[in-house]
């Protein structure tokens, strides 16, 4: 459920660390930590109003996707979402449905698709 995965994605603020960013110096790879002392690589690649989120075990080079984003966009690829906004101060509201989303962002804001690299599977972002 996605409410769960954002509470669990909150809660690793503080603990994440920017590894690399694009040129324009958006944060494009994190370090997200994960249960039992796991660490994982998340990787950030934006297009024309989609942002991809690809979660890897341990280093980039692993080539070995968490469980997680296989079937979703998972709780450490929020996490990275959620510290990369802030980092340029701004705030990011999830949500399942377009429409939804739509709606939360006639009070300000900027709708943005985000779909998991190994399981294409979307949800919607809105950036205040």
């Amino acid at each position: 459920m996605l409410k769960d995965r954002v509470d669990e994605a909150k809660k690793l603020q503080g603990f994440i660390q920017i590894m690399d960013r694009d040129r324009a110096g958006k944060p494009c790879k994190l370090n997200v930590p994960g249960h039992e002392g796991r660490r994982y690589t998340v990787i950030l690649r934006r297009q024309k109003g989609k942002l991809l989120a690809e979660c890897l075990h341990g280093e980039a080079s692993s080539n070995w996707p968490c469980e997680g984003s296989i079937q979703s966009v998972c709780y450490h690829c929020l996490a990275a979402i959620i510290a990369t906004a802030a980092d340029s101060g701004k705030k990011v509201t999830f949500f399942e449905e377009y429409k939804d989303a739509k709606n939360y962002s006639n009070f300000g804001g900027v709708v943005c698709l985000v779909e998991g690299w190994k399981s294409h599977k979307q949800l919607f972002m809105v950036v205040k």
